[in-house]
């Protein structure tokens, strides 16, 4: 019998398990915003009556990856010095940066983030200006700044 409770069982899955390897026909199980177990997918659906059900059969279950190095803001210049490289490349950042507001690198960051998220990173190590203004709101969407340099 089915004795806890989830609000998602993803199963079926090539689960990639830090503390047990690579778990075929895996599952998890998440409450809140936390996994709460992981395992062979028989054992968490006799143990967990789930709210919701993911199937991930012929995918892999991933943990978060982590960007380690990221200027969140920088979205805001995609394509601006793409025909340049070297100091040339850094002179025009340089130049268009120092024009940067806190609210421009707010919006930027908050497009960073969200690019991140939707490409599987839960974690970044920020670098930019006005490190108070870029993504304040990054725990709210899920994302954990792991390390902010100024």
């Amino acid at each position: 019998m089915k004795s806890e409770i989830c609000d998602l069982l993803v199963k079926n899955g090539i689960l990639v398990d830090s503390v047990n390897g690579i778990i075929e026909n895996g599952a998890l199980a998440i409450l809140g915003n936390k996994i709460i177990a992981t395992g062979k997918t028989r054992d968490l659906q006799a143990q967990y009556q789930a709210r919701e059900i993911l199937d991930a059969t012929d995918k892999i279950i991933l943990p978060g990856l982590i960007n380690a190095h990221t200027h969140a803001s920088a979205t805001l210049f995609r394509g601006y010095a793409a025909d340049v490289a070297g100091k040339e490349f850094l002179r025009r950042m340089w130049r268009i940066e120092a024009q940067l507001t806190e609210d421009d690198v707010y919006i930027g960051a908050l497009a960073g983030c969200m690019e991140m998220i939707k490409s599987g990173i839960t974690g970044f190590a920020n670098h930019f200006l006005h490190m108070d203004r870029a993504c304040p709101e990054r725990s709210r969407m899920g994302l954990q700044d792991v390390q902010r340099y100024c």
